[in-house]
């Protein structure tokens, strides 16, 4: 996927931030919920980031002027198919 060096180690790096990022706040912040809300809040934090990262995808994949009223169709996918 990364065939150049320095996007690699920028991927893994990044990866590696969000991964033990995850892993030292996680629970922390579980313990806050359960703590001060009823249970059920600890599946509900993740709402408002994945609406967010939805709406910013959708702005970023789709060019202007596609769509239903351009009259042409998105495209389905910019990922070449695997034999």
């Amino acid at each position: 996927m990364f065939t150049d060096p320095r996007q690699r180690g920028t991927a893994v790096g990044a990866w590696t931030v969000a991964f033990t990022g995850g892993a030292v706040a996680g629970p922390i912040l579980g313990g806050l919920l359960l703590e001060f809300f009823w249970w059920g809040s600890v599946f509900l934090v993740n709402l408002p980031f994945m609406v967010a990262l939805l709406v910013a995808v959708a702005l970023r994949r789709l060019p202007p002027g596609t769509g239903e009223e351009s009259g042409t169709p998105a495209p389905a996918d910019d990922a070449p198919a695997r034999p």
